[in-house]
């Protein structure tokens, strides 16, 4: 008796061996998803393969496929169609920021489409591993998949299921890359009518109520994809999937963390308002509040902050939250506020946050037992510290362990004051870019940051890798990578205003 398998196998060849399957990326409710090699180019792509969970099938090894009944052959011919038609509309696209079709064929009694292959992981494996991003972080990622969204809108196409999970983040250049267009839905210029009528999905937590009403989007309307986007950030800055949109219409949002800026918290509530009239009506509305531009909540609903979460770790006396600037800040400002005094490498809400590096430097050796394995029997990391982009998260953590006395780079910075931190990596890129601008600030205490040697130029960050290394970034010229923490390397407190 033959075994049923949804799934394409390994080796399994498509278009005369034009594409080879590797291996099955996931399954959706219309489709499955592979990775595969292009043969002739030897380029890894991603195939996705329309195949209706439930009504079609394959027996034992076979690549064909079957429909369950007859009585369905009318609507998954429908649905085949709209399959190769979100297959042009992608084509079509040409942003930086969505995926891109390579190719289109039907075979084995359904549709396939070829798409470039994105190396790296999606915005919600990164919060699931890493947590709540910094909102530096988190905003520059939105911005990118904003203008992905603006580009789409501007061909009058809706995504209709803008997560975390459909934006991978490619790891050779940290680019937010939008996918899985398979809710999308093209509208007539002139009506702004659905071109087609297959069913809406829902994304729980993301989707707004209009998308669990019949006809809620029949007709175009921005303000939908825009919902899920500040869904897609309050997620990335809080680490948890928002309430759903009934839930929010009842009840309003949970309590944003007091560290979030103004704009920030705005942009949430703004566009993940019940009604579509509230909400930002355009791309550039929306990036107009996160820049902190724009009108404040449309029904003068008070935004009350958290001001103390086990979940945030944001305590009542955070320095961060504390102390409101006195002005706004340019990068390669000096600040010097509330007994704390830096020049500026980051802003962001019109410079009235952002974060600054110490006019200090200390050049520290990590202790040696750390490189030894005294942690860990393995020899591996067991610090638990792997943010990349928050490295005062990082530094608390350090620091509430029983054996934080080992960390000597990450204890001088917290000898500075409770809101001063060993900088993650991305953090000490962002120096690294501005360096520029930081250096004749600097110069004026005497310490320009190091640069003009190796051995000068590598500042330690508190993300840990598995081979007992920290994360640094060469001031000379830009290079990353690890570093045994037992070499005598320079080490830059950072403060987040």
């Amino acid at each position: 008796m033959s075994t049923a398998i949804n799934t394409l196998q390994p080796n399994t060849n498509l278009q005369g061996g034009r594409y080879r399957i590797l291996e099955t990326l996931g399954q959706g409710g219309f489709g499955i998803t592979y990775l595969a090699e292009q043969v002739m180019t030897k380029r890894k792509v991603c195939i996705k393969e329309f195949f209706p969970k439930g009504y079609y099938s394959r027996e034992g090894d076979s690549s064909g496929v079957r429909i369950s009944s007859l009585e369905f052959t009318d609507n998954m011919e429908r649905f085949k169609t709209k399959f190769i038609k979100e297959a042009q509309t992608i084509a079509a696209l040409d942003h930086p920021n969505i995926i891109h079709i390579h190719d289109a064929f039907e075979e084995n009694n359904t549709a396939y489409y070829v798409m470039e292959y994105v190396e790296g992981e999606s915005l919600s494996a990164i919060v699931k591993r890493d947590g709540a991003l910094a909102e530096d972080a988190a905003v520059q990622y939105i911005r990118q998949v904003a203008l992905a969204l603006e580009h789409i809108h501007a061909q009058q196409i809706m995504h209709l299921d803008v997560k975390p999970g459909n934006v991978m983040v490619r790891s050779k250049d940290n680019r937010p890359i939008l996918i899985d267009f398979g809710l999308s839905k093209h509208y007539d210029a002139k009506s702004g009518e659905a071109t087609s009528t297959t069913p809406v999905g829902i994304s729980h937590g993301f989707a707004p109520m209009e998308q669990y009403k019949q006809g809620g989007v029949s007709t175009f309307s921005p303000e939908t994809d825009i919902y899920s986007l500040g869904a897609t950030l309050y997620y990335l800055v809080t680490g948890s999937v928002p309430p759903e949109a009934a839930d929010v219409a009842d009840d309003g949002l949970p309590a944003l963390p007091a560290h979030l800026s103004v704009s920030v918290r705005t942009a949430i509530v703004r566009s993940m308002e019940d009604k579509r009239k509230n909400r930002p009506h355009s791309i550039k509305e929306f990036m107009l509040l996160l820049d902190g531009g724009g009108t404040a909540h449309p029904d003068d609903v008070v935004i009350t902050p958290i001001v103390e979460s086990e979940a945030t770790g944001i305590s009542a006396d955070d320095e961060r939250t504390r102390f409101a600037p006195t002005r706004t800040y340019n990068v390669g400002d000096y600040y010097n506020e509330n007994g704390v005094e830096g020049v500026v490498f980051q802003v962001w809400d019109g410079g009235r946050h952002g974060k600054i590096v110490s006019l200090d430097e200390a050049q520290l050796a990590w202790d040696s037992r750390v490189k030894s394995g005294f942690f860990s029997s393995s020899g591996g990391s067991s610090t638990g510290v792997f943010n990349k982009h928050d490295g005062k998260a990082n530094t608390d953590k350090l620091m509430a362990r029983g054996d934080s006395e080992f960390f000597n780079a990450a204890k001088w910075c917290r000898a500075k004051g409770d809101g001063w931190y060993l900088p993650a990596v991305e953090e000490l890129k962002t120096i690294y870019i501005n360096k520029s601008k930081i250096n004749p600030a600097l110069e004026k205490y005497g310490t320009k940051l190091k640069g003009n040697l190796i051995s000068d130029a590598i500042y330690w960050s508190s993300t840990e890798n598995d081979k007992f290394c920290a994360w640094g970034v060469n001031m000379g010229s830009g290079y990353t990578g690890g570093y045994y923490k037992d070499a005598n390397v320079y080490v830059r407190a950072i403060y987040a205003f």
